[in-house]
């Protein structure tokens, strides 16, 4: 899908009421009523221009750059309210008769041209959320039932008030509230010594260790060679990496920890590694960059594997892959041995196939996009909306939209995220029944806010006004990283020459350094072959977001960004989308390694080699606040999680024999001369892209087609 992203650039000869005197052609002159505009000399006359994104014109350097970066007295005229309603200081204050009429004037707009039964629809969550209640009631009088008979004798006498829909201030509150409030001043002296001496048995009874020692001061490390690698021992994802004499923190790609005695980036389960968190780390550099990807491939047979195939998203386990599909000459036409195929022949090949995968079609379906000029089309209650578009705002309002995201960044708009659920049919589709359709598009909000929460929220305890859950989409870019600052580079495989480094080939800045791929937007997408990928989804081009990264936080692309990494399936994982409405169905191998249908799983795509299968069986502290998060996005939306697998501590990564583990790549085919075939690994060469399997046979055979 071709989209062109164009930053306005406006010409003014004359200037703006005042005079610009241009010396030569080239020269760049400040904008005295405008930080963020400037002039450009060409051919003796000015021509008025503005710094991208958020950059201002510094006067001396002649260059944008960053506010904090430059001082500058001009005021700049202020941008358009998004909205024109002045917002509330309290988005849950409901008090307002008058107010709340007209938002439900306005809601009623949402309903388009649907025919829905809303008395059932009323009924139906009014059952759920008296089921719901039921079952937190449950769980509470069971969590107190165990409680007592560990033979603390006085916590009977503990009358805490059960949670009810009454005690949450609307229907965005959760019944899950923060322990804070336990010790409110009304507290008897009593209840508090009590409370506190329950907390001390349950350490003792959960036999918390309680270890007190000086703290550990590590030797400096001392740098022999560069490239040379040393363990981070406070940190199992971290090492440290010799450059110049001096060592720098470096951190693992996903999923993966620091091998001392491979000095490798491993999977967990094939090295060990103890963490020292007391201990003192020597004085060394501060940048956090991906390291070097090993090029040694995983131990696959060659009918599996080109040895200069290597993964891009996370690397597959050393395992066996599944078994293909044998390939048949006698009923499968293919290219002489003798001719290089014309591109007609080659296009057949591709579709022969394809076709003999049944859910390729499927997979391909879910990944398509819409048209740009209609994308950009979509903004709220426009009646012509997409279908999907249409489910959302049903569901979610942008009232709704702004109370579950008060600590928004403005970047982050309603509109931004209808756009983004549009660029993907799929997402939030018709399923068959309306019934269906909504329930798996609630299910699919309430996932994805929880993800967005975890990735791009505040995380502050502190915050009197608003719950953690509340303070999701407040980052747009990976804290602490800037395009000009140290660190953050996420670009060390840049320099190197597979052919998935070359497909996705990193840009340069006007210094001649390689771009920064630290995580932006509300997935937080890192990486050159995400940015590369992303964009050949968005554009049908790679390189304008290898090229212009940051266009992934400034524009609609860091909402976009995230329901591309909802809707795509990563083999062997499966796509969180496919998890929602059912399509992967987990087989033996699977269930082998303990993964079940659930908002646990999605945990397991996103992180699962750091926040899942854990050593003692508890939910890591990342993974329990997505369930938490996840909780109370459900009960705003009215999904009933009851049969649902939350945790993901007892699941192990998803592996190559698991259902997810789809052939959609294109990989050599030594059985036969200019040909490719579906493998389930990834390569530089997706099957669910236009044009990539001569793009393949060009590249593995040395001949043009095209």
């Amino acid at each position: 899908m071709k989209y062109t992203l164009l930053i306005g650039v406006f010409l003014n000869t004359w200037g703006q009421g005042y005079s610009v005197t241009c010396n030569h052609d080239g020269e760049l002159l400040p904008n005295s009523e405008n930080c963020r505009k400037y002039f450009k000399c060409a051919q003796g006359a000015p021509s008025d221009q503005s710094c991208p994104g958020t950059l201002i014109f510094d006067p001396k350097l002649r260059i944008c750059n960053w506010p904090d970066s430059v001082t500058c007295t001009v005021d700049i005229k202020p941008k358009v309210p998004i909205r024109s309603k002045s917002e509330k200081n309290d988005p849950f204050d409901l008090s307002d008769e008058s107010t709340t009429v007209i938002d439900r004037a306005k809601f009623s707009s949402l309903f388009h041209t649907k025919d829905r039964d809303f008395s059932k629809l009323r009924d139906r969550h009014r059952n759920l959320r008296n089921r719901m209640r039921e079952r937190a009631k449950k769980e509470k009088e069971e969590e107190e039932s165990t409680q007592r008979s560990r033979g603390s004798s006085f916590r009977e006498d503990l009358d805490e008030e059960p949670v009810t829909a009454s005690s949450v201030r609307n229907r965005g509150s959760s019944i899950f509230r923060n322990s804070e409030n336990m010790f409110d001043d009304d507290l008897s002296l009593r209840k508090r010594v009590q409370i506190r001496n329950r907390i001390q048995i349950d350490r003792e009874e959960e036999k918390v260790p309680k270890i007190t020692r000086k703290p550990t001061i590590l030797e400096p490390i001392k740098c022999r060679a560069n490239n040379e690698l040393h363990a981070n021992p406070q940190n199992c994802r971290k090492y440290f990496k010799c450059t110049n004499g001096l060592a720098s923190l470096q951190s693992c790609p996903p999923s993966l920890i620091f091998d001392s005695s491979l000095d490798v980036c491993n999977w967990p389960e094939s090295t060990e590694c103890v963490e020292d968190t007391n201990s003192i780390l020597p004085e060394a550099g501060s940048s956090d960059k991906q390291p070097p990807i090993s090029r040694k491939p995983p131990k696959f047979t060659s009918d599996f594997i080109d040895e200069d195939d290597t993964p891009f998203f996370n690397p597959l386990p050393v395992t066996q892959p599944a078994a293909q599909p044998a390939a048949q000459p006698a009923t499968q036409p293919s290219p002489s041995e003798a001719s290089v195929p014309s591109e007609q022949e080659a296009l057949e090949r591709e579709e022969l196939l394809t076709n003999e995968y049944p859910l390729f079609k499927k997979v391909k379906e879910t990944v398509r996009t819409l048209d740009t000029d209609e994308v950009e089309k979509i903004e709220p209650k426009r009646k012509k909306n997409p279908d999907n578009v249409k489910r959302v705002e049903f569901i979610l309002s942008e009232d709704n939209y702004e109370e579950l995201f008060p600590r928004r960044h403005k970047s982050y708009t309603y509109t931004r995220f209808i756009q983004a659920i549009g660029i993907f049919p799929s997402v939030c589709s018709y399923v068959g029944r309306e019934e269906d359709s909504d329930a798996i598009c609630r299910k699919t909000l309430a996932t994805m806010f929880a993800h967005f929460a975890q990735e791009t929220g505040n995380h502050n305890p502190s915050d009197k006004e608003y719950d953690q859950w509340r303070q999701g989409l407040s980052a747009l870019r990976e804290q602490g990283c800037t395009d000009t600052g140290q660190g953050c580079e996420y670009n060390d495989n840049c320099d190197d020459k597979d052919s998935i480094t070359n497909k996705w080939a990193c840009g340069k800045d006007r210094s001649g350094k390689w771009k920064k791929y630290y995580g932006r937007g509300a997935k937080q997408l890192s990486y050159n072959f995400n940015y590369g990928q992303f964009s050949q989804a968005m554009f049908g081009d790679g390189r304008l977001l290898l090229d212009h990264p940051d266009f992934v936080a400034e524009t609609w692309l860091n909402m976009a960004s995230a329901t591309w990494f909802y809707a795509t399936p990563q083999p062997p994982k499966p796509s969180m989308l496919h998890v929602i409405d059912g399509t992967w169905e987990p087989n033996a191998e699977d269930r082998k390694n303990g993964i079940e249908p659930g908002f646990g799983a999605t945990i397991n795509i996103i992180n699962g080699g750091l926040e899942c299968n854990t050593k003692d069986g508890r939910e890591s502290n990342q993974a329990r606040n997505r369930i938490e998060y996840y909780k109370q996005f459900a009960w705003y939306l009215y999904v009933d999680y009851e049969n649902e697998e939350l945790g993901c501590a007892n699941q192990q990564q998803f592996s190559a024999g698991g259902a997810g583990a789809l052939p959609i790549y294109w990989a050599k085919d030594w059985a036969f001369p200019y040909s490719c075939r579906l493998v389930s690994y990834q390569t530089a060469h997706s099957a669910l892209a236009p044009g990539e399997y001569i793009d393949c046979v060009e590249e593995n055979f040395n001949v043009n087609i095209r």
